[in-house]
């Protein structure tokens, strides 16, 4: 009877530890990189959040019937956050659609429900959210959303001809104004690309950084006096308002891996890091790095196969 007691005793003790060890063990308070996994194939979307290291890599919203996750973005796991859901529609169409979604008490609010939505960013502030939308009649433009009022509106205007489109936005922190990409097809050339900025309360846009520079992500930081940027030339950091630039990570420095998905460059408010996803073709790998600001400490922290990775927020948990 003794024997059979211990041997109980132990095995709730294992199972017990097993538990804790499979836990996240993160401790509250502490920033994480969110980043979405898009499969090869249509339901296979996963959202991730991985410590800055590379350990402690956890789903925090995996597909299921008809509907995966293409793009997570916010400021805390405590907090809402603004999703891109890739579902069926009322008509049994595929579409994407913008929520918010609170992993603390897992409620859902749809948003958006016509036409496609491309990335959605929650602003600093939480009050907002950005996001891109094509419909039949624009290739894609940047809407705005008050989660207040439930007000939307448009921030930018598609092109008729449409070959130019707007995407891959960033927040400034004070949630004035955003920084996004316009792009353009141009015949033998390719896809062109503008940095541009809008701001919430004058609704200027201007241009900060015209197609000569080949901008692919941007990202303010913390105390919003600089831009981080992928380039022709690689990761830069860019002083505001004059644009001074400087290269801190040459584009040779990727070990063969080039800069891809668009828009996926994101600047810790805690740390000194810059997190952004490569893409190997070679070795058909989405890898996600992080490096110091002043371009020390490059390192590959996570790679995947079959599947395409986008850092979307460093987020607190």
């Amino acid at each position: 009877m003794r024997v059979s007691w211990l041997l109980g005793v132990c095995a709730c003790l294992g199972l017990f530890f097993l538990s804790c060890g499979s836990r996240d063990r993160t401790a509250p308070g502490t920033e994480s990189i969110m980043f979405s996994s898009l499969g090869n194939q249509p339901f296979l979307d996963y959202i991730y959040t991985i410590s800055p290291d590379g350990s402690n890599v956890q789903p925090l919203l995996s597909p299921e019937l008809d509907r995966s996750y293409k793009y997570a973005s916010g400021n805390s796991l405590r907090s809402d956050l603004a999703v891109t859901v890739h579902e069926k529609n009322s008509r049994g169409a595929i579409e994407n659609h913008l929520y918010t979604y609170n992993p603390a008490s897992g409620h859902w609010q749809g948003l958006v429900t016509d036409g496609s939505v491309g990335e959605a960013l929650m602003s600093p502030d939480n009050s907002k959210i950005v996001f891109a939308l094509g419909t039949n009649e624009d290739l894609g433009s940047f809407w705005i959303i008050d989660l207040k009022t439930g007000e939307k509106r448009k921030l930018t205007n598609g092109e008729k001809d449409q070959d130019t489109w707007h995407a891959y936005g960033t927040w400034r922190p004070d949630s004035q104004e955003t920084a996004f990409l316009q792009l353009r097809r141009v015949t033998g050339k390719g896809v062109e690309t503008k940095l541009m900025a809008s701001s919430l309360s004058s609704g200027a846009t201007t241009v900060l950084l015209g197609p000569e520079v080949g901008v692919t992500a941007a990202c303010y930081s913390p105390d919003g006096t600089r831009l981080a940027a992928i380039t022709a030339q690689g990761l830069e950091i860019i002083k505001l308002p004059g644009l001074e630039r400087v290269v801190i990570v040459p584009k040779s420095s990727f070990a063969g891996s080039q800069p891809y998905p668009p828009g996926s460059l994101i600047w810790s408010r805690t740390q000194d890091l810059i997190a952004f996803s490569l893409r190997n073709e070679q070795l058909a790998q989405s890898q996600l790095w992080t490096v110091s600001t002043d371009g020390s400490k490059l390192r590959q922290i996570y790679t995947e196969k079959d599947a395409r990775i986008t850092a979307s927020s460093f987020i607190t948990r």
